[in-house]
């Protein structure tokens, strides 16, 4: 469960262990966690659904109508389909296709990771994984971590969003 001992009350991405913010893609949404997060009112949530065809990985499509909650204060995004949540998204400060600007994300980042690594470094840390890195973009772990930079330059392009996504065998 969520941690607001802290004082930190108003985030309560803040208190997530790093093993409870790997365990959110797979989840229900009706999981205690997953409501203690959905129902956080400071994260200021705008919920849109889409009926589009999503793409997980190179061999995984899924069309059905996916629901999408957007903390662009609190920098995550967590999008969910058939009551399963499929992606966590975390955002460093951006800017991003629809010119809304997210914040940056506060809580812990999984394998090591930061937002001030650029291409290199975040794939250094990441080698003990399987990965595959093309320009901007690097895939991880059977395609359940994908991480986007603002940049190609492998020294100077810094991670610009965090994706974890359900694993489907």
């Amino acid at each position: 469960m969520i941690d607001n001992s802290k004082g930190q009350n108003n985030n309560p991405f803040l208190s997530l262990t790093e093993e409870q913010l790997l365990s959110l893609p797979g989840k229900s949404i009706h999981d205690s966690l997953v409501q203690a997060l959905l129902n956080c009112k400071d994260c200021k949530w705008e919920i849109s659904k889409s009926d589009t065809t999503h793409y997980y990985t190179d061999i995984h499509k899924i069309r059905n109508q996916a629901f999408t909650y957007n903390s662009y204060n609190f920098g995550i995004a967590i999008i969910y389909i058939k009551d399963t949540i499929s992606i966590v998204e975390l955002a460093s400060d951006y800017k991003d296709n629809s010119d809304r600007m997210w914040k940056h994300y506060k809580g812990t980042l999984p394998y090591g990771l930061n937002f001030s690594m650029n291409i290199e470094t975040a794939k250094e840390t990441l080698s003990k994984y399987s990965c595959y890195s093309y320009g901007r973009w690097t895939l991880c772990l059977s395609g359940s971590l994908s991480i986007d930079y603002n940049g190609e330059d492998v020294y100077k392009s810094k991670i610009e969003t965090i994706q974890l996504l359900k694993k489907y065998h």
